[in-house]
């Protein structure tokens, strides 16, 4: 995830790793917008720094699942709405970001896909 940890210093207020190959960012003072663009070149970079393993070169891709806090949410729920957008993108063919779009309520209601 190196790759990543330098993107936009100013806006990953919090990144870490939540379990096995999954990793969470934490971005509280970000706008969505700003997010999302942080998530895709996230996303991009991995896609395009070669890994070397000894004699081995490796090529990463990574899926992301987005979500926008709400008021009343738990760390927990939103979390659940994050992983649930990143399932719709493993779904969709891997290697994007899917969003969990808001309704009209600014809630979250449904996964939009976007990537390659």
């Amino acid at each position: 995830m190196q790759p990543c940890a330098h993107l936009n210093p100013e806006t990953l207020d919090l990144f870490g790793r939540i379990g096995g190959e999954e990793f969470a960012l934490l971005m509280p003072e970000t706008d969505f917008d700003l997010a999302e663009r942080v998530a895709e070149r996230c996303r991009n970079a991995l896609e395009t720094t070669p890994v070397a393993i000894g004699d081995h070169t490796l090529r990463v891709t990574t899926s992301a699942g987005l979500a926008s806090f709400r008021e009343q949410d738990s760390l927990k729920s939103l979390i659940a709405r994050a992983d649930a957008a990143l399932f719709s993108a493993k779904a969709a063919g891997r290697n994007r970001v899917a969003i969990a779009a808001k309704d009209s309520f600014g809630a979250d209601s449904k996964t939009d896909v976007s990537g390659d």
